[in-house]
Formats: C-alpha cells, structure tokens, sequence
C-alpha cells in the first residue's frame, strides 16, 4: 500500500465527480486492489489521465451529480492490502455513511 500506479480503464459510474480525489478499484498483480486516484498530482501539475467523459442521466437524487469516468495513465495510490480492495473501498463506504448520518442529525 501506498504505492503509485498508472491506472488505464474506464469506471463506468463515479459519484461526486466535482470532487478532487476519487476511490476506484482496479485489478493489480495481487488481485483487485483500491486505489485513491486525485484530480491534482503532488507536484501540482493535474492529473491529466483522469477524464469525465459525461454526466448521468439520473431519475432521482439529481443534487449528487454521477459521471462515467476514463483512466488514460491516470496516477493514482494504492490504499488499503494489495489485493483486498473490496474490503478497503467498503470500509471506506461505511465512515462516509456514517458521517453522512451524523452530519443530518
């Protein structure tokens, strides 16, 4: 964990595309690991191989846009074991919930 990668696929839905760093899974050579992918690169520079490619069209919760999302060599950081990716964007899932629900009381 904590090593960079060159991600390349594309993630057909991504929450919150307005956001500056995104959680994605991707298949490494342990197995699908998760990795935190930033809009903006530590040198400054943007992370050009993280591109929007369109907007959903949703019926419901319309406020929190979704978008479909191409990884063209896009740097990213792996968090989490290699390999247990799953557990790690779960966990990840289950304290945004939380705070979600602790933020509307």
């Amino acid at each position: 964990a904590g090593d960079a990668f060159w991600l390349v696929g594309h993630k057909w839905f991504t929450s919150a595309p307005m956001s500056d760093a995104f959680l994605t899974l991707a298949q490494s050579s342990e197995g699908i690991s998760c990795f935190v992918v930033p809009r903006w690169r530590p040198n400054g520079r943007k992370n050009a191989g993280f591109n929007v490619q369109r907007l959903k069209e949703k019926i419901g919760d319309k406020s929190n846009a979704s978008s479909e999302v191409e990884y063209r060599n896009a740097w990213g950081v792996m968090i989490g074991e290699p390999g247990r990716g799953v557990r790690t964007i779960v966990e990840m899932v289950v304290h945004t919930r939380l705070d979600c629900v602790i933020g509307s009381s």
